[in-house]
């Protein structure tokens, strides 16, 4: 099987079938602090940390001229430094990855070996989050929440081996003159809670990032709706009230909010202006047709974490609200622990909806 490189504007390259990953290193820095008159340190755990793993991948290859080598390497030379980060599986059908950064690319003709032709091929990269991700994003989505008095519980599995950093979506709601008031997380599984102090109305979302400990409220996330004309196996027709501008919808996000397919999230990654017709960056599990209703968000929470785009105000009405989070939230974030987490849901007028958005991760 073939290593896999996935660079960072989505394109895949197979490397030569001869070439492999020369293992996964791993190394902890250990902080401590010696005593005199005692053996060894005391190691202070909770500030211990991975450190960066330096990776290789190489092979030999025989039956090549040197033409042949030079324009190997070049091919996998305009590739890995055409858009770092990459994501380095170590098969086709791998479904972990690491993101890492090429640092080097060098080969070499064996002298001597039948005529030149066998040459080596090393690529040298570095890991700086040294962490084995899951190629999938695990998506917890309730919407509105059920909630249970007195106490409301949610269980969300981690399936990898180390804490995983989610993204955390709060909905907004009104009934009648009630809006979500005061929501609150707590982690029974870690003792970790994160409480946003304040109102969520109809149509606000409460993003929080627990990676970086950030928060931004969103006023209104929805950048077009509709009813679709129909669809096919990988594109849909949107209404004709959508942009007549080709590419307008390009890497945003589309939901299907009813009728047929419903539940159902894509990437877009083509839109074409006069035909209104999306495609999608994979084929729909069910095809979409003149009953859907849809969705596109301007804050794309399965294309990645834009949390930090949307404090810079790329996105409209996005509004930093860190200061209405508890200190806790701040120091510690509200990383999910590997197995079941237990988490209380809270909300003083039971309205709120929740997703849930992470990538398991492994050491």
């Amino acid at each position: 099987m073939q290593v896999k490189l996935v660079n960072a504007k989505g394109e895949t390259m197979l490397l030569p079938d001869e070439m492999a990953v020369e293992g996964w290193p791993s190394e902890m820095d250990l902080p401590g602090i010696k005593i005199q008159g005692r053996h060894g340190r005391i190691i202070d755990m909770p500030m211990a940390s991975l450190n960066s793993r330096t990776i290789r991948v190489s092979g030999m290859m025989a039956g090549v001229d040197k033409d042949d080598a030079d324009a190997i390497r070049e091919m996998v030379v305009g590739f890995v430094h055409r858009a770092n980060p990459l994501k380095l599986y170590r098969h086709e059908n791998d479904d972990k990855y690491m993101l890492v950064y090429a640092k080097s690319v060098d080969h070499s003709y064996r002298v001597g070996y039948f005529l030149g032709r066998v040459f080596t091929l090393s690529i040298t990269l570095e890991a700086g989050d040294p962490f084995l991700y899951a190629d999938q994003l695990t998506q917890l989505e309730i919407n509105p929440v059920t909630f249970t008095p007195p106490v409301t519980m949610l269980n969300v599995t981690n399936s990898g081996g180390a804490q995983a950093e989610p993204v955390i979506w709060l909905y907004g709601k009104t009934s009648g003159a009630l809006n979500v008031q005061n929501p609150q997380l707590t982690n029974y599984t870690t003792g970790l809670a994160v409480k946003y102090t304040g109102v969520l109305a109809a149509g606000e979302v409460l993003i929080l990032d627990a990676a970086r400990h950030n928060a931004v409220k969103l006023s209104n996330n929805i950048e077009h709706s509709g009813t679709a004309q129909g669809g096919g196996s990988d594109y849909i027709t949107l209404a004709a009230t959508a942009s007549s501008q080709d590419g307008y919808y390009v890497d945003k996000i589309i939901k299907i909010t009813g009728g047929t397919g419903a539940g159902q999230y894509r990437k877009i990654i083509g839109y074409n202006g006069t035909t209104k017709v999306a495609t999608m960056a994979t084929a729909w599990d069910t095809t979409p047709d003149a009953t859907s209703t849809y969705e596109i968000y301007k804050l794309g929470f399965l294309a990645g974490y834009f949390v930090s785009e949307a404090l810079q105000g790329i996105f409209s009405g996005a509004v930093p609200v860190i200061n209405s989070v508890n200190e806790g939230y701040l120091i510690n974030g509200f990383p999910l622990a590997p197995g079941v987490n237990q988490i209380e849901v809270e909300d003083e007028n039971q309205l709120m909806g929740i997703s849930i958005l992470f990538r398991a991760r492994w050491y």
